[in-house]
């Protein structure tokens, strides 16, 4: 069972771990997400097995900063649970950007509906690599 909801400061062990685990997702300090809009995911025991920060950037308009899930929880539903849950209701138009490399997500995202918007190149560091912007319109 899949359990969703706002992360906690005493996941930040865990939600570092998982971040360390995922070098294709963004790499932020972890303290720094409580700034944004905060999920956990929590599946079969696993105290966090994924995570969500994302923000409104405007009326209508939001932008999903990062989304990570640990490896050994992928492909049993916590992606999709996180975004079902930040989503729910709403109404308007969302962004993210992906590492052109990180063909699993892309394909993730489009099966949940976002499409190719454009790339932006030099986007991320450490590596160096574009970044492949996504739009979904949720109406």
């Amino acid at each position: 069972m899949l359990i969703v909801r706002r992360a906690e400061r005493t996941d930040l062990p865990s939600i570092t771990a998982i971040q360390a685990a995922c070098p294709e997702a963004a790499n932020w300090n972890p303290e720094d997400y409580f700034l944004y809009d905060f999920l956990a995911a929590e599946i079969q025991g696993a105290k966090v097995a994924g995570f969500l920060c994302a923000r409104q950037t405007a009326p209508g308009e939001r932008e999903i900063l990062n989304v990570c899930v640990a490896p050994v929880h992928r492909r049993l539903g916590v992606g999709r649970g996180l975004l079902d849950s930040y989503l729910n209701g709403f109404r308007g138009q969302v962004f993210l950007e992906v590492r052109m490399s990180n063909s699993g997500a892309i394909g993730f995202y489009k099966w949940y509906g976002f499409q190719e918007l454009t790339v932006r190149k030099a986007y991320y560091h450490n590596p160096g690599e574009d970044g492949v912007v996504m739009t979904l319109h949720s109406c």
